[in-house]
C-alpha cells in the first residue's frame, strides 16, 4: 500500500519530466525552423535546360555546356511548351 506522502512526489516527477520534455520539444522545434529559414535559397528566375530523353547529359558533360532551351522558374516545362503532355501513361 502506497502512503499518502509518496503520491505527490511521484506526481512532481511526473510534472518535471513532462514539463522539461515540452521545453526541450519547443526549444528543439525552434531550432530546427531557424535553421531551415537560413538555409533556403531561391531558385525562381530564367534557367537554361535540356531534356535529357537518352540519359547522355553526364557522359557528355552537358554540364559545361551553354543549354539550348530556357525555362522561367517557378513553372512547368509543359506551360512553356517543352515536354509531354502529362497523362497516366507519362513515363518518369
Amino acid at each position: 500500500m502506497n502512503s499518502p506522502i509518496e503520491m505527490p512526489a511521484r506526481g512532481q516527477t511526473v510534472f518535471r519530466f513532462m514539463t522539461a520534455l515540452l521545453v526541450w520539444g519547443i526549444l528543439f522545434g525552434l531550432g530546427l525552423t531557424g535553421t531551415r529559414a537560413a538555409e533556403r535559397v531561391s531558385i525562381a528566375g530564367q534557367w537554361r535546360f535540356a531534356l535529357d530523353r537518352v540519359d547522355d547529359g553526364i557522359s557528355e558533360e552537358w554540364f559545361n555546356k551553354t543549354l539550348p532551351d530556357q525555362i522561367d522558374l517557378p513553372g512547368a516545362l509543359q506551360s512553356q511548351g517543352f515536354g509531354d503532355e502529362i497523362s497516366i501513361h507519362t513515363p518518369w
